[in-house]
């Protein structure tokens, strides 16, 4: 077995593009981004490093198989002790956080669709055979399921003891997490010309629910299921607009990503479209403590922008392709890749601060606690990581 490698930026940095008046090759130059017009300065090598605190493997592919991808992911149950481990092939794992033991295994009959959804002793997974399972975290036994009648891709969001998640006929479900009864449903008219297989994520806050579907349609609904207002941002293209992601809500707009059509303002009070950024490939953006947005696109690169006017302000380029959404951590953000793992990346300048490479990637999403991260392979191993200073 490959031996894990502990790199920082030199092996990553692929180029440097400075709000588009000049390039800088590789990572050691570096800039504040509020603070333009930016200045060629040198950047001290970083004091970070990921330690391995533990593995397990979880099963899945082998070793040798080509290519291999881990949509499942991990969650971090409520009190703390233990990961929940969501695989391809329909096993969910309970395992102890303190030293990656299995307490528990469960067998769900189908492909589950991400990581499960933790509420108190309650872990909610979705399935492609189209049942929402819910399994105590203590002991894994099942609590309850509920058939939907449709494909769930998505994985569940739990909420104001709720369970959301969305399925392939363009439905929202919303059951009743202590018992697993269907509330409502939320049903969109496909009109899609073309998509890809996906499920939207919704986004609950205290008084809406925002969701994205196939053709790019992004809604805001009331939490009874009544429609506040539909926006379509894709501006009438309909070919690979699914708008799968999370939204982000950040006082009256609402960020919101189609896979072709790019990274949308949105007004929360009408809907309408404030500014698009026509990029392919965008990810959900992360709110810097700055004020500025960090988004990430699927062909490796990570751009800085306005979150008034969409307006770029800086661009890092990684040899990363298949990188995924941006999240903030521990003072840092923090995002994965298919080829070369995990990547801490500085705040307000492209700079790499550490890398993780478990060899095979990493597609799943990843869970944080403290200065810790946990993260499932696409070759089946499970690490707990954590980040400190030399």
């Amino acid at each position: 077995m490959r031996a894990p490698r502990l790199a920082r930026h030199l092996a990553l940095c692929g180029a440097l593009t400075l709000s588009g008046a000049f390039g800088l090759a590789g990572c050691g130059a570096g800039f504040d981004p509020l603070s333009l017009p930016v200045r060629d300065t040198r950047v001290d090598a970083s004091e970070l490093r990921f330690d391995v605190l533990w593995r397990t493997k979880v099963g899945g592919f082998s070793e040798s198989s080509f290519r291999p991808s881990e949509p499942g992911g991990v969650a971090v149950s409520d009190d703390g002790t233990a990961l929940l481990v969501s695989t391809h092939v329909g096993r969910l794992y309970a395992l102890n956080i303190g030293n990656g033991s299995v307490r528990w295994t469960q067998d769900t009959g189908g492909w589950i669709a991400g990581p499960a959804a933790v509420s108190g002793d309650l872990a909610v997974v979705s399935g492609a055979d189209g049942v929402l399972r819910a399994f105590s975290v203590h002991d894994g036994e099942p609590r309850w399921t509920l058939e939907t009648g449709m494909v769930l891709y998505g994985r569940p969001i739990i909420s104001g003891g709720r369970v959301y998640v969305t399925g392939s006929a363009e439905s929202l479900i919303v059951a009743d997490l202590n018992h697993g009864r269907e509330v409502w449903r939320f049903n969109h008219r496909r009109v899609a010309d073309l998509e890809i297989r996906g499920g939207g994520t919704p986004l609950i806050t205290d008084d809406a629910v925002y969701v994205g579907f196939a053709d790019g349609s992004l809604f805001k609904l009331a939490l009874d299921g009544s429609l506040v207002w539909a926006s379509d941002i894709t501006g009438g293209e309909r070919r690979l607009r699914d708008a799968d992601e999370q939204p982000l809500v950040v006082d009256d707009t609402v960020y919101a990503v189609s896979h072709s059509g790019g990274l949308s303002a949105v007004d929360d009070r009408n809907g309408r479209v404030r500014w698009t950024l026509s990029e392919t490939g965008l990810h959900r953006p992360v709110l810097l403590e700055s004020g500025i947005l960090m988004t990430t696109a699927s062909d490796g690169r990570v751009i800085w922008l306005s979150r008034e006017t969409g307006e770029r302000i800086a661009q890092l380029t990684l040899n990363a392709r298949g990188l995924s959404r941006p999240f903030g951590w521990a003072g840092y953000v923090l995002t994965h890749n298919s080829a070369n793992g995990l990547h801490v990346l500085d705040e307000n300048r492209p700079f790499i601060h550490a890398n993780f490479d478990p060899g095979g990637g990493i597609d799943g999403p990843v869970a944080f606690e403290d200065n810790r991260v946990y993260a499932l392979t696409n070759r089946g191993q499970v690490y707990a990581l954590a980040l400190w200073r030399r």
